[in-house]
């Protein structure tokens, strides 16, 4: 079986021009899995999962499946989380504070496991010929470039006016105005409550972050991912010191 899988540490769409996507977490119907409708369609096929690694392992030992896995900021990543939790109805639309969701994930009560380990088990594999690794960051300084990445990935050679038709698309504007994530199509998302795309950017943590959470994720990523030569840009200011996410 030839597909590609798109993973991702938070709740984001990857460009992937034609093809639809289709969603591992979403509910079975009419007793039929969205994975066997998915195994019936015609390569290629585009997968999207918010899975751990270690339940894709056997599925990258196909050498044809190719795999995308789109990475943030931890801390951007948990507000992104707060607001998904609190305009959705099947996770019970919190209605919490900021400090009382950032207590769930001190806990390791939120949704998916724990971010450290998640975003771990995708790195280690970067090596992996099979395995693209890219960061929200790097789409949000320079779409284009990460868009001719993906392509050369994937074994597609696009020419410029499909390049700038995808930019165009991926535009977050754009995205907001024109892509399919909607009430027809996801009815528990709450738009009233917040926006899907909500706002795209980089530093949006330094808006709920007290001082304390702030040192402590500085203090969980320094413990559990020193030496791993993985690092994330925290601020959108590019003359900022973007490798220490202190406020």
């Amino acid at each position: 079986m030839s597909f590609s899988i798109v993973t991702s540490c938070l709740p984001l769409c990857v460009l992937i021009e034609r093809f639809v996507l289709v969603f591992t977490e979403a509910s079975v119907k009419g007793g039929v899995s969205v994975l066997d409708v998915f195994a019936r369609r015609a390569p290629p096929r585009v997968l999207k999962t918010h899975l751990p690694y270690r339940v894709l392992r056997n599925a990258l030992s196909n050498t044809n499946t190719k795999l995308i896995c789109l990475m943030r900021n931890p801390k951007d990543t948990l507000v992104s989380l707060f607001h998904f939790y609190r305009m959705n109805a099947v996770l019970g639309k919190f209605k919490g504070t900021w400090d009382e969701f950032y207590k769930l994930f001190q806990q390791q009560r939120l949704m998916y496991e724990d971010w450290f380990k998640h975003t771990d088990d995708y790195w280690t594999q970067r090596s992996n010929p099979n395995v693209l690794i890219v960061k929200f960051e790097e789409m949000v300084e320079n779409l284009r470039e990460v868009v001719l990445k993906m392509a050369r990935f994937l074994g597609k050679d696009l020419n410029s006016e499909a390049v700038e038709r995808i930019v165009n698309w991926g535009q977050f504007d754009n995205l907001r105005k024109t892509m399919s994530i909607n009430t027809k199509l996801y009815k528990a998302m709450d738009m009233k409550v917040t926006q899907f795309f909500r706002k795209g950017e980089v530093g949006d943590w330094k808006n709920y972050f007290s001082e304390a959470q702030s040192d402590e994720i500085d203090r969980m990523f320094s413990e559990q991912l020193s030496g791993r030569g993985l690092y994330f840009k925290y601020h959108a200011d590019p003359e900022s010191e973007n490798v220490s996410s202190k406020l």
